[in-house]
Formats: structure tokens, sequence, C-alpha cells
């Protein structure tokens, strides 16, 4: 179950010190929006749906108070993927924030993030790919919870390609849905407004 530390902080979700990597590796980007951390932020005291938390190996003390994430997206009321592209931008920069703070290291992990979302919003088009993109920015990313490295560049790109193939076939479909629903929906308002109408209607 995803969780995350309570804490209070405006521009990022709050402080994971005293919760294990595996816990909040997989806290959905969506919820890195100005909106919802602003919520967490101000409901921190209550509000938020919260469980018994674990410490560090190094850690003593009371067990922290950390965020239920699966309910919160429920009471937020968020789905995976529901982001607008300028959305994605702003909550990519506040999980980049959490994740840094996050990075204990020499700044290896947190330059894995920068470099995978950077490798798709640096794109051409990534605001026009970005339906097509988003499911697969989440599958390349997912991955680090096991071995902590990105796939090689050689697979984003690979991917890419595919996906922007697959984007083509997906809008010509879309269109020539679309132009069926067009012509399907004015033959049907033709006949309609050619019918001649009830003599009831006209009395």
């Amino acid at each position: 179950m995803s969780a995350v530390a309570v804490a209070n902080d405006q521009q990022t979700l709050p402080n994971t010190q005293a919760c294990t990597s595996a816990i909040v590796d997989d806290i959905p980007i969506e919820l890195f929006t100005r909106n919802h951390i602003n919520f967490i932020s101000a409901h921190a005291a209550g509000g938020v749906p919260l469980l018994k938390g674990t410490l560090l190996d190094n850690e003593k003390g009371k067990h922290p108070n950390i965020i239920d994430v699966t309910a919160l997206q429920k009471k937020l009321k968020v789905q995976p993927g529901c982001l607008t592209y300028a959305q994605f931008l702003e909550a990519k920069e506040n999980y980049i924030k959490f994740q840094t703070r996050r990075d204990s290291g020499n700044g290896s992990w947190i330059a894995l993030h920068r470099e995978h979302f950077d490798f798709f919003t640096s794109q051409d088009d990534a605001e026009v790919y970005y339906h097509s993109w988003k499911e697969l920015e989440v599958e390349l990313r997912r991955p680090w919870r096991i071995n902590e490295s990105r796939f090689p560049m050689s697979v984003y790109l690979s991917r890419w390609i595919s996906m922007v193939d697959t984007h083509g076939i997906r809008a010509q479909l879309q269109a020539a849905l679309e132009a069926t629903d067009s012509s399907n929906s004015g033959e049907v308002l033709s006949e309609v407004v050619g019918r001649p109408r009830p003599v009831s209607r006209l009395l």
C-alpha cells in the first residue's frame, strides 16, 4: 500500500525520511500538482487518510504517521493519466523536488529522474503526442523501484518511435470516426428536418 510521511510543504509532498523507499517509490505523479500538494499541506493535521509508518533501520522512537496514498487518490478522485500536459509539467517538477530531498547519495538518483523526464518533454511535438506517451513514461519509470537504473537510451528511442507511429494511426482512426459520426448526424438531421410534421403538432 502506498504511503508517504506527513509534513507541511507547499511545493512538494512531505518529507519521507521516516519511510522506507519501498513504500514511497510508487506515489502517482498525479498527486504532485500544486492543488493536491496544497490540499495535503492544509489537511495534514486532519482530513488526510493516515497509516502508521515504518522506521528506517537507523531510527528509533515512535512510528510516524504516514499518508495512505491509495485512500488519498480515492478521496481526491485522482485517476491515472488524468493530467493535462501543463499539469504534467508542473507535477513532474514537484516530483523531482520530492525525489531530490530523498537522494542521500551523490545525486545520481535524481539525475536519473531528470534525464527520464527530459527525454519526453524535450521531444519535438511533445505536447501533441502527450496523450500517447504518458502511459509509456510511467512504464519506463516504474522498474527503477527494483534495480535503481534507467533503461538504455536505445530503449527510450525505440519505444518513442513506436509510439509516434501508433499515434499517427490512432489520429487517422479518430479522424475517420469523427467524419463518420458527422456524416451520420447530418443524415439524421436532414431526415428530421425534411420530415412532414404531424397534423396534431400544427393545430
